[in-house]
């Protein structure tokens, strides 16, 4: 069974914050966390139920709700065209549909055929001059770890295939293959949460 859920983005240090959409499907093991393009102050936002609060301080509340509303029916009806097509949901596939019905967007050519570690790699270029030296160096240890457990599955990794299991997996890989230290384990690990962070933010 699928659940729709919208939380606030509170980490960006502004006002107002992001909507985003967590769609989890494949018996919760999988979760599409979609942009809405909404933003709201959270003084005007109602956690328990997910909506604006009804208040004159933020008279918009009706069309804002609304298009919450359409959102949770647009990704619903996709959901449902997939399982009766027989086609396995994948968050690429469902980001791409909720772009074209949602958004009224083509996702651009370049990214949507991006894969993890090519992905990654424009990362890093447009991240210099932009980053510390040092964070620069971090992201292409963390990158090059990355490309060398992908070699090991014999595939170009995808954004659908990091679910928790293939973080354990790669945890495993870096203190027992690479027989590298906890902390930089960890480093690591919150690196890859950076560059996926990016990814969702992106697209």
């Amino acid at each position: 069974m699928a659940s729709t859920n919208f939380y606030l983005d509170k980490k960006t240090g502004r006002n107002e914050s992001p909507i985003f959409l967590y769609f989890r499907y494949a018996k919760s093991k999988r979760v599409l966390k979609y942009n809405t393009g909404l933003r709201i102050d959270e003084k005007y936002w109602d956690q328990k139920k997910q909506r604006a609060k009804r208040t004159g301080k933020f008279p918009n509340h009706p069309e804002f709700n609304q298009s919450l509303t359409n959102l949770t029916g647009y990704i619903n009806n996709i959901f449902r065209t997939y399982q009766n097509d027989n086609i396995k949901p994948t968050n690429k596939l469902l980001k791409v549909s909720l772009d074209k019905v949602y958004k009224n967007i083509q996702p651009e050519k370049e990214y949507s055929e991006l894969r993890v570690i090519e992905y990654i790699d424009k990362f890093i270029e447009q991240s210099k001059g932009k980053k510390q030296k040092g964070t620069i160096k971090t992201y292409v240890s963390a990158r090059n770890h990355l490309f060398a457990f992908q070699k090991l599955s014999k595939g170009k990794l995808e954004f659908d295939d990091i679910t928790s299991d293939f973080k354990d997996d790669f945890v495993k890989y870096l203190t027992q293959i690479k027989k590298l230290r906890k902390n930089t384990v960890e480093k690591y690990i919150q690196t890859l949460k950076v560059f996926l962070a990016n990814a969702t933010e992106a697209g």
